[in-house]
């Protein structure tokens, strides 16, 4: 492998863990000895990738079948009663924020 191809070791962040792209171990790294890319790595990429979508897939399967479940049996999903403002209430709370905003007052310059 080239020097440059040595010195040039980039990291990819993977769930909170640094990961380097050159192992010296197996000496494995994204470019072939002349500093070309390595096959390997559009192989390796599109093996996580998969493994990816299918763990997110699984996921998501697993907190559906469980939001189903808990309403099959009675369990209520969304906002309790009464958690919510009238309009009046929100007017009333918020009267000097929709004075400036019929005034013209950009957003940020309110918030």
């Amino acid at each position: 492998m080239s020097e440059n191809a040595k010195s040039f070791c980039f990291y990819i962040p993977i769930m909170a863990i640094v990961w380097p792209w050159f192992f010296q171990k197996e000496q494995l790294g994204i470019f072939n000895m002349d500093g070309k890319h390595h096959p390997f790595l559009t192989l390796f990429i599109a093996v996580l990738g998969t493994s990816a979508e299918m763990e997110r897939k699984n996921i998501k399967y697993r907190l559906n079948s469980g939001k189903e479940k808990y309403i099959a049996e009675g369990g209520k999903v969304g906002r309790k009663k009464g958690y919510t403002k009238s309009d009046e209430k929100l007017q009333e709370e918020y009267a000097g924020v929709i004075k400036q905003l019929r005034k013209g007052y950009p957003t940020r310059m309110i918030a």
